[in-house]
């Protein structure tokens, strides 16, 4: 199984944090990811789950209008900066498609670190607004953890947009 984790766009700067919206650059940002993958053939995924928090339910719902997979837009809990990695995992692993996470740093970083090293770390790489990171599961098993999972492509908004 495939997982796809992007992190929001670029947000303004206002307050609270949760209702931050996207800046024009950006909704001009996730546009730009959303022709990309399109031009590519589409994201296989079956759900594009996405934190509560503005900035990244807006980054998911302007990627889905340029793939015309709106339908796939779920709300989920557990994704949000200051979330517990290991409270996510068992929606992860109850999956047996592949689904796009849109969500926040340090989260996404933390997550990716627990899934490839199984231990909540960090990665050494720089998680640019508009990345998006895809990892694949290797032998997976649903309900369970998978025995490990590999890096199979980093895509930057310099590559894109």
């Amino acid at each position: 199984m495939k997982l796809y984790l992007l992190r929001h766009a670029e947000a303004a700067p206002t307050f609270p944090d949760a209702d931050r919206v996207l800046t024009a650059h950006g909704r001009n940002t996730a546009r730009a990811l959303g022709r990309f993958l399109a031009s590519r053939g589409g994201l296989p995924v079956e759900a594009i789950l996405h934190s509560p928090f503005a900035r990244a339910r807006e980054t998911a719902q302007i990627v889905a209008a340029e793939l015309g997979t709106e339908s796939l837009l779920q709300e989920v809990g557990g994704i949000t900066p200051d979330d517990d990695v290991d409270s996510f995992l068992p929606t992860l692993y109850n999956r047996e498609k592949p689904c796009l996470v849109v969500g926040h740093n340090p989260h996404l970083t933390l997550l990716a670190g627990r899934l490839l090293t199984g231990r909540e770390l960090g990665l050494p790489i720089a998680f640019k607004k508009g990345g998006l990171l895809t990892l694949e599961a290797m032998h997976p098993q649903v309900g369970r953890a998978p025995a490990f999972w590999t890096l199979r492509s980093f895509l930057t908004p310099y590559l894109y947009a």
